[in-house]
This record gives structure tokens, C-alpha cells and sequence, in this order.
């Protein structure tokens, strides 16, 4: 076995320049853009719902339609989606046809449940100004509701739950990210042993490997080690049989010169060690 060597980068003074890595950087400014995306999705989408209900609460004209066809669409269980569709002729046109206007409409199961057949006569509410915005209005709900109880129902609910799993993600990267810059910027750089190398499969990612260390900190005292998340050996991909490499030919752990418990092995995920000449 080759004597241990100190990498170049880590072979400086406390505290050592540390830069977050770029794909680090990337994948932070990635989840921020989906979730602020996501929320605000949810609130255009609650919205424009909303305001179609408002709407025809303060002009919509009450007439009859007739029923055209219900549908079902099962998305993720238990997720049940209805429909109907139905037509009717806006109040003072004069056209042949008994009904002009063709609308399908997110309902509720209840609603659902009371389109028995095609043909069937609902009573409907429409935009005057816009034909195409238009509601079943059954017990005359529309004129009779608050338009905006379901939007209030999605802010106290559904985002609230969008940022409780933006923050449980974002902790579960900034977390271990802090551990690695700070033991990167003021830990203690000792030779490690390997004892132990498995391979293991994470779902969609493929067989990954975790390898068990050992090393002895200041005081004499041996502590042993897990690293997981490591590239397989012989992988077909250049860059992680070098960083695979790094772990175990030349095993480098840095350790909390307060704690040795608090260790990793190096090299980190989440951030870079440079030399001076590199800081950014």
C-alpha cells in the first residue's frame, strides 16, 4: 500500500478556503424555482377559479341547460376527477338550435351523483359578457356562495404543505452541506484505513457504495466511520472513478478538533477545498 499523502488542497492553514460546489449551486437555485413555481400555480390556478365564481355571483344570468355526457378520470389513487358537459342557449339569441353553447365542467362527486342521463335538464348560470364562463348551478350555489372559500381553503392548507416539503428538502441539502464546509474549513486532516466496501442499490439511481473507515484522532482514540452515496467501483463514468478514487486509494478524513466524532471522508459532496489562488 502507497504511503499516505496529504492532498495539495488541504495542506493549508486553518481556516481553508472552501467554495460550494457548482452542482450544488444548481440544484439550490432548481428547487427554489419549482417550488416558488409551484405555489404560485396553485394560487393562479385557485384564483382564476375564484374569479370566475365572483363573477358570475355579481352578473351572471340564470337559464337551463341540458346535459350532454359525465365523465371519470382516476388519477393517483384516491383521486377521483368528474366531469360534465352540457349546453345551453344564452338568454335572447335567436337561433334555431334549442341550446349553442357547449361547456365541460370540473364537478364534485355529490353533483355527480345527481346527472343521472344525457338529455337531463340543469339549471345553469352564465357570464353575459363571455358565453364560455359558465357553472351547473344547482340550489342557485353560485349566487348563494362565497366565491373565494376554496382559495382561502388552498392557502391554509395546500401551501402551507408546499413549503413544509420545500424546507424538509431544503434542510435535508443544507444540512450535511454545513457539516462538510465547516469541517472542510477547520477540520483536522488525518490518514484513514478502509475496512469495509459494499455495494448497495438505491432505486432509480443504480448500485452505489458505502465504505466503512477507521482513524485516530489527537488523543489517541479510534473511531470508526460510514461514507455512503460513493460511485461504484469500475464505473463507466471518468469523473466518478476519480472522486471514487480519491475516497479509498488515499483515504483522508477531515474531523471537529472538538469532537472527532463529527468526521467525514473525504472528499465532500456539496463543496470544494481550494488553495488560496482559487477562492470564489
Amino acid at each position: 500500500m502507497c504511503a499516505w499523502v496529504l492532498s495539495k488542497e488541504l495542506n493549508q492553514p486553518t481556516p481553508r478556503e472552501v467554495r460550494s460546489h457548482w452542482i450544488f449551486k444548481f440544484t439550490l437555485v432548481f428547487l427554489n424555482i419549482t417550488f416558488l413555481g409551484l405555489a404560485l400555480l396553485v394560487l393562479l390556478l385557485t384564483y382564476d377559479g375564484a374569479h370566475k365564481m365572483e363573477i358570475l355571483k355579481n352578473r351572471g344570468v340564470i337559464t337551463e341547460g341540458v346535459l350532454v355526457g359525465t365523465s371519470v378520470e382516476h388519477g393517483k389513487p384516491p383521486r377521483i376527477y368528474y366531469y360534465a358537459d352540457y349546453r345551453f342557449k344564452p338568454q335572447g339569441h335567436t337561433e334555431s338550435a334549442a341550446y349553442i353553447n357547449e361547456v365541460r365542467e370540473p364537478i364534485s362527486s355529490d353533483i355527480y351523483q345527481r346527472l343521472r342521463r344525457n338529455g337531463q335538464t340543469v339549471p345553469v348560470i352564465y357570464d353575459p359578457l363571455n358565453f364560455a364562463r359558465a357553472s351547473l348551478n344547482f340550489e342557485d350555489r353560485v349566487r348563494t356562495s362565497d366565491p373565494f372559500a376554496y382559495m382561502r381553503s388552498v392557502l391554509e392548507v395546500v401551501l402551507p404543505m408546499i413549503f413544509l416539503l420545500h424546507a424538509t428538502i431544503m434542510a435535508f441539502l443544507l444540512l450535511p452541506y454545513k457539516k462538510e464546509k465547516n469541517l472542510i474549513k477547520w477540520g483536522v486532516a488525518v490518514s484513514a484505513m478502509i475496512i469495509d466496501e459494499k455495494e448497495y442499490y438505491v432505486g432509480r439511481v443504480g448500485r452505489q457504495m458505502a465504505v466503512t473507515y477507521q482513524f485516530m484522532d489527537a488523543g489517541g482514540k479510534t473511531i470508526t466511520g460510514v461514507r455512503k452515496n460513493l460511485p461504484r467501483k469500475n464505473d463507466r463514468r471518468e469523473d466518478f472513478n476519480k472522486f471514487l478514487a480519491k475516497a479509498i486509494d488515499n483515504p483522508t478524513v477531515l474531523y471537529d478538533p472538538q469532537n472527532s466524532e463529527n468526521n467525514m471522508l473525504y472528499p465532500p459532496n456539496f463543496v470544494v477545498c481550494s488553495n488560496g489562488a482559487e477562492k470564489g
